[in-house]
C-alpha cells in the first residue's frame, strides 16, 4: 500500500484514493517509536469506518499515521516520512501546469534535458502536443526527479 500526505493541503492519499481532512487539531496522541518525543495530531481523516489521524512528532519531525476504528481504539501505527527542513511533507504531487511553475527550473535541469522539460511543460498546459519521445523519455526519469526532490509529477 501507498501512503502520502501533503502538509500544504492537507490531503491523505492511500494508493490512488484522496482522503482530504476533516478536521485540524492539534491534540496529543502518542509517543514517537524513533526519539519518545510526543506525538500531536496534524489532521483527522475519515477512512471508510475509520479514522486516520496525521500526527508530528515535536522532536524529530517525523509524520505518522494513527490508525483508529470507530470506537476510536488504537489499531496500527504508520510511518509516513522524515520532513524537510522547509517544512513541506516528504513528497508533492504535481497535476497541473499551475503548480509544475513553482518548481524551479533548476531542480527541473538537474534531472531532464532542455527538450524532455519543454515537453513536461507542454503536456501540462494541455495548449499543444508535447513531443512523444521526450515526453517518453521524461516519464522514465519520473521516479527519480521524486527519489531526489520528493515531488512526484503526474503528467
Amino acid at each position: 500500500m501507498y501512503w502520502l500526505y501533503v502538509i500544504k493541503n492537507h490531503t491523505l492519499w492511500v494508493d490512488n484514493a484522496e482522503f482530504p481532512a476533516d478536521a485540524l487539531q492539534a491534540n496529543e496522541v502518542g509517543v514517537c517509536s524513533k526519539c519518545e518525543g510526543t506525538l500531536t495530531s496534524v489532521s483527522y481523516h475519515p477512512f471508510f469506518d475509520r479514522t486516520m489521524v496525521v500526527a508530528r512528532c515535536n522532536k524529530c519531525e517525523s509524520l505518522y499515521i494513527e490508525y483508529y476504528d470507530s470506537e476510536w481504539n488504537w489499531l496500527e501505527e504508520i510511518v509516513l516520512s522524515q520532513l524537510q527542513n522547509t517544512g513541506l511533507a516528504a513528497k508533492t504531487i504535481v497535476r497541473n501546469f499551475k503548480e509544475l511553475e513553482e518548481i524551479s527550473m533548476e531542480k527541473l535541469r538537474a534531472v531532464f534535458t532542455k527538450s524532455e522539460v519543454d515537453a513536461i511543460y507542454s503536456k501540462a498546459m494541455e495548449e499543444e502536443r508535447p513531443v512523444r519521445q521526450y515526453l517518453y523519455r521524461a516519464r522514465k526519469k519520473y521516479d527519480r526527479f521524486e527519489e531526489l526532490f520528493n515531488i512526484r509529477l503526474e503528467f
